[in-house]
């Protein structure tokens, strides 16, 4: 008796696992966390981020979850992913993340360490806003733009590495209307001529050539 109840609930158990697996394939299904500490979107082919509501400080994105790649940190109901999450000090992200979205990381106020995707195209509008505490940011080749207000008000930030030279940086990048970062301690890191070198010129921030 024992053993045929045993199996019904393993059935049931893979029945509901394929479905999780195979439904979102023809429509997006919203999940809260219940086997990693986040609330996440299944898509048909990639997972979406909406919150992280674990309690560890230091934080590792998983590359994959129920099969598929982990693509984007959004900013569900305009709320950021990891937004006002004041007890966050590290975000390591996998380089299966292709896209960040707005306020994704706003006002992380003691976030200190952030170790970005390879595969980010963009860093949207206010994504690092108020992270007080960032001091060393790494934009890897594929960065093709950074848009208003992206590093806003990084009282700390030091250094801004462009592995892309031609990387579009908006005009109010490094601030926004009440507050800019301290360009007395920040420096743009990029190839000798290239628009990042331009900009830095332009706005009155340190520069400095990139080492190969």
């Amino acid at each position: 008796m024992k053993k045929k109840y045993l199996s019904k609930k393993i059935l049931v158990i893979v029945i509901l696992l394929l479905i999780l697996i195979c439904l979102p394939i023809f429509q997006p299904i919203e999940v809260r966390g219940y086997f990693v500490p986040y609330e996440y979107t299944i898509h048909g082919t990639y997972i979406e981020i909406n919150k992280y509501t674990g309690i560890d400080a230091e934080v590792e994105i998983p590359s994959y979850m129920w099969l598929r790649p982990v693509k984007e940190i959004s900013d569900k109901n305009l709320k950021g992913a990891f937004e006002e999450l004041d007890y966050v000090t590290y975000v390591k992200m996998p380089n299966t993340v292709t896209t960040l979205s707005r306020i994704s990381f706003w006002n992380c106020c003691n976030l200190e360490e952030i170790v970005m995707s390879k595969n980010i195209k963009k860093i949207p509008v206010g994504c690092f806003t108020n992270c007080d505490k960032l001091t060393n940011v790494v934009l890897h080749e594929k960065v093709e733009e950074v848009e208003r207000e992206a590093f806003a008000a990084c009282d700390l930030l030091k250094r801004v590495t462009f592995h892309n030279s031609e990387t579009r940086i908006a005009e109010n990048a490094f601030q926004n209307r009440t507050q800019s970062c301290n360009f007395d301690i920040l420096t743009l890191v990029s190839a000798k001529d290239s628009a990042v070198e331009k900009y830095a010129k332009e706005h009155g921030i340190k520069w400095e050539e990139l080492e190969e």
